[in-house]
């Protein structure tokens, strides 16, 4: 998701986004469809917001900013 993804998120849904984390990978839209590079990073960007947003209030049913 690139940040005007994220800002066109928060125009449409901005009050049901207030508490909630949207997190921002920074992937460049350069990669094939299914390309192992991608998939790989993809798997290390999830793994590092993973690890953001697991102490991110537990009792919230959407952990993502």
């Amino acid at each position: 998701m690139e940040r005007r993804h994220a800002d066109r998120l928060r125009e449409k849904f901005g009050t049901a986004l207030v508490d909630t984390p949207v997190i921002i990978l920074r992937i460049p839209d350069t990669y094939p469809f299914l390309d192992a590079g991608l998939q790989q990073l993809l798997r290390d960007k999830l793994r590092e917001s993973a690890a953001v947003v697991a102490g991110y209030g537990r009792a919230t049913s959407r952990p993502w900013r």
